[in-house]
């Protein structure tokens, strides 16, 4: 600035002096000495007035233009400042557009601007483009109504009338659809910007499809507990009760606010019946879950019964986070329970009540009917003895003897075998296993059968195994073998072998008894062992009915099992299966006879 005033003084000092050379030149009196050579005294004092008037107009013009000119420079100088300014905002405004353009096409952030009045979208990040399933380029200029923004655009005329009235938009939810057709839920917030004259919309988005989704699980999930029959109390690892469902509430008398936070077994005293808690809780841990009936009592001090299933609640990576255990209050089905065991105890009773009565009355129909003939047979030889002793030969008195021990052998025979059948209905039957020598048994019971038979049928025997040492009951091995060969012989009328195998494997001794007599109708088996069932083929034959439910009796006393397969016409065979509870072992025997 010092140099351009300098400049000026320079340049305004030439110019005084051109005005005062001029101004003297032009004067009359220096005119009169260059022409007459010449000066008079007034006109020296003209040449001095003038120079004086010239220096005092100069002076006068030297102010005026130097303050013109420092006005000047001083303009000049806030001019250069603003211009600098103005280049340092162009440079700042470069800058944030340069950040700003950054910031919005890397943003993570779906982000889109868009002409207020149409929808047009004038720009747009990767993030945008990607959320609805398109590439950048193919968006612009585009509506968002085209690109699947708005499901129903009558929303995004109500957004935009929020908007012009408020400026902007917040946490607005709309609803659109990807590229594919996929919906999505979204969370906008917009501002209100203009570009020109021409307004203009920055909208950011936010994704939370899934978040919505969850929501509604988790709604749906909190309903189903809400409506629930069961009781659902979850607790965490310290068994500190965390949740406790409305019918949590009404199983227990509890309310959620009073139980929450507290240890379960404040609250919950269970009962496992014979199981200790402690095991109980130790097979849940080790185990991961536990189901089973267990007691409770409620708030009142009453019980409940109830159909615990209890598990771990486990995040994504499997870790232990809590307990779930989901109770059914089962009361009422427990004590229909108890009254169904209670009136089929009650049937059972009345059951065998009417079995016995039927029982009663079979016996003495069969009584009535058995012991009549032995007893008119028994009566006749004793009335001939009496009447006709003395002309009896001994030979006839034998024979008479001989018919009356025998029909009252069979009376006995009869009543020891009702005796048997009433000790095995009333659990009196004894079951005395000892070692025995089956082998022996068996050819001892068959020669006493051989020997009341007279020698009508004939009677095979074949073993196999070691069966002279064999862990038995011999009483009720006698009831078996005994009415087995004995109905194989009565059931056989027309004669035909009878036979009896015997096999000992795998801790079980098998007697297999067959004849080739009449066999038994279908009809007949499902009451076989029945007492004093007869089967209708059987009418014409002597019998009581009861052999085979003694065999029947004994058997399971033994538990072990029979079975039938039979034939009309042509035979029956009966396989019994007894286990042994310990053996003695010999060299196994086989022996057929």
């Amino acid at each position: 600035m010092y140099t351009s005033i300098k400049r000026f003084d320079i340049r305004v000092s030439m110019v005084y002096a051109t005005i005062a050379t001029l101004w003297i030149i032009s004067s009359d009196s220096f005119l009169a000495l260059f022409l007459n050579g010449s000066v008079t005294e007034l006109a020296g004092f003209s040449i001095l007035k003038g120079l004086g008037f010239v220096a005092v107009t100069a002076t006068a013009l030297y102010g005026v233009l130097h303050t013109e000119l420092l006005k000047r420079d001083s303009m000049d100088r806030a001019l250069q400042e603003d211009i600098l300014e103005r280049n340092k905002t162009l440079d700042a405004l470069r800058q944030s557009e340069s950040r700003f353009s950054t910031i919005f096409h890397r943003s993570p952030v779906p982000i889109v601007i868009t002409r207020l009045e149409d929808a047009a979208i004038v720009d747009a990040n990767d993030a945008f483009a990607k959320l609805l399933g398109y590439e950048r380029h193919d968006l612009i200029a585009k509506t968002t109504p085209e690109v699947g923004l708005w499901v129903n655009p009558e929303k995004r005329v109500e957004a935009v009338a929020s908007i012009l009235k408020a400026g902007s938009l917040h946490n607005h939810e709309i609803h659109g659809r990807t590229r594919s057709g996929q919906l999505l839920i979204l969370l906008a917030s917009a501002e209100l910007i203009a570009f020109g004259d021409v307004p203009h919309v920055v909208s950011i988005l936010y994704d939370v499809t899934d978040q919505r989704h969850l929501e509604a699980q988790t709604r749906y999930q909190a309903m189903l507990l809400a409506h629930v029959s069961d009781a659902v109390i979850s607790t965490d690892l310290d068994f500190k009760i965390r949740s406790w469902n409305p019918a949590a509430e009404l199983i227990y008398g509890w309310q959620a606010d009073e139980v929450i936070g507290k240890p379960v077994e404040e609250i919950v005293q269970s009962d496992y019946s014979d199981t200790p808690r402690e095991v109980i809780i130790e097979q849940f841990h080790r185990a991961g879950s536990w189901r089973g009936e267990t007691i409770h009592q409620r708030k009142d001090g009453s019980t409940v019964h109830l159909l615990a299933s209890t598990s771990y609640i486990t995040d994504s990576a499997g870790n232990r986070t809590g307990v779930v255990s989901v109770n059914r209050d089962i009361t009422e089905r427990v004590k229909a329970q108890e009254e169904l065991r209670e009136a089929e105890r009650q049937r059972s009773q009345i059951e065998k009540e009417r079995e016995l009565l039927q029982l009663k009355e079979r016996f003495v129909s069969v009584v009535s009917h058995e012991f009549r003939t032995p007893l008119a047979v028994i009566y006749t030889a004793a009335e001939m003895m009496h009447r006709y002793y003395d002309r009896m030969t001994p030979d006839r008195l034998f024979k008479q003897i001989h018919e009356i021990l025998g029909q009252a052998n069979y009376m006995v025979g009869l009543l020891d075998d009702v005796l048997t059948v009433n000790k095995a209905r009333a659990g009196r039957l004894e079951f005395s296993p000892a070692p025995l020598d089956v082998l022996a048994f068996c050819q001892a019971t068959i020669e006493r059968i051989q020997a009341v038979d007279d020698g009508k049928h004939s009677i095979s025997f074949a073993s196999d195994g070691q069966l002279r040492a064999v862990v038995l009951d011999s009483k009720l091995l006698q009831h078996i073998l005994v009415n087995l060969l004995s109905n194989a012989i009565k059931y056989s009328p027309d004669g035909g072998e009878v036979r009896l195998d015997v096999i000992r494997s795998n801790g079980a001794v098998t007697f297999k008894v067959s004849d080739q007599g009449i066999g038994i109708p279908p009809d007949g088996l499902a009451r076989l062992y029945d007492p004093f069932y007869r089967a209708t083929n059987t009418r014409t034959i002597k019998g009581t009915g009861l052999g085979l439910t003694i065999v029947k009796e004994s058997v399971d006393l033994h538990n072990g099992t029979i079975s039938c397969e039979t034939e009309e016409g042509v035979g029956t065979t009966f396989t019994v299966q007894l286990p042994t509870s310990s053996e003695i072992h010999h060299d196994s025997d086989s022996q057929v006879g």
